[in-house]
C-alpha cells in the first residue's frame, strides 16, 4: 500500500484486494473560545475526492464488503450527524454537504469540543486478467492548501453568532466576557478557522 501525503493532499491505494479508509481530520487551529451557531443556518461543508476502484456492492467484486463514501461531523469524539455519498465516480469528486444546525450543534465547548470531520468507506481493486489493465483501488482528498485550485480545497463554513446575538438568545448576563473573547474574532477569520480544518489527522511514516 502506497501512502503519499502531503499537506495539501492525502492519498491511499492498493493494487490488489481491499482498502478500508479512515481519515479523520481536525480543525487546526483549535478552536480555543466557547462559540454559538445560528439554530436552522446551514454548515456548508466541500471537498474534493479521488477515486479508483470499485465500491458499490453489487457491482464487480463488490459484494457486500464494499462501502460507499460516508462523511461524519464529530462534535468532541461524539458523531453528530453522518451522510452517505452513492453517486460518486471513478476520478475526482466535488462534494458539497450543506448540513442544518440542530439544536444539539448550536453550543460549542470550544476547549472541549473539537471539530473534525471523518471519511469512510471500502474499495477494492478491480484486477487485470488477459491483458486488461486491472485498477488501483484509490482515495484521495484535497486538504486546504494555498497551492490547490481553490475549487479543490476542502472548506467548512459555520454559521457562528455574533457577540450581540448570543446576547440576545442568553440573556445577555448569564455569560461572562471573558468566556467568550472570541466571537467577533471567530467570525472575522471565519474563512481561515474554516479552511484550517481538513488537514491529515495523523502523519503517516510509510512513504
Amino acid at each position: 500500500s502506497t501512502n503519499a501525503e502531503s499537506a495539501d493532499y492525502g492519498e491511499d491505494s492498493k493494487a490488489s484486494g481491499n482498502l478500508d479508509v479512515k481519515v479523520t481530520c481536525r480543525m487546526e487551529p483549535t478552536l480555543n473560545v466557547d462559540i454559538m451557531l445560528e439554530e436552522g443556518a446551514m454548515i456548508n461543508a466541500k471537498f474534493t475526492v479521488n477515486l479508483g476502484g470499485e465500491w458499490t456492492n453489487g457491482q464487480g467484486n463488490c459484494g457486500g464488503d464494499c462501502e460507499n463514501l460516508n462523511i461524519s461531523f464529530l462534535k468532541g469524539n461524539r458523531e453528530v450527524a453522518i451522510k452517505e455519498f452513492d453517486s460518486l465516480s471513478d476520478g475526482e469528486n466535488s462534494i458539497m454537504w450543506d448540513l442544518p444546525v440542530t439544536e444539539d450543534l448550536v453550543n460549542w465547548n470550544g476547549s472541549q469540543e473539537t471539530i473534525a470531520i471523518e471519511f469512510t468507506m471500502k474499495l477494492k481493486a478491480v484486477s487485470g486478467f488477459l491483458g486488461v489493465t486491472g485498477q488501483d483501488a484509490v482515495f484521495g482528498l484535497y486538504f486546504t492548501h494555498p497551492d490547490n485550485p481553490a475549487e479543490q480545497n476542502a472548506s467548512v463554513t459555520f454559521p457562528i453568532l455574533n457577540q450581540s446575538a448570543v446576547d440576545e438568545l442568553t440573556g445577555g448576563n448569564d455569560l461572562e466576557v471573558e468566556d467568550t473573547p472570541g466571537f467577533t474574532a471567530i467570525i472575522g477569520v471565519g474563512g481561515l478557522a474554516a479552511a484550517a480544518l481538513l488537514r491529515p489527522g495523523k502523519s503517516e511514516d510509510e512513504e
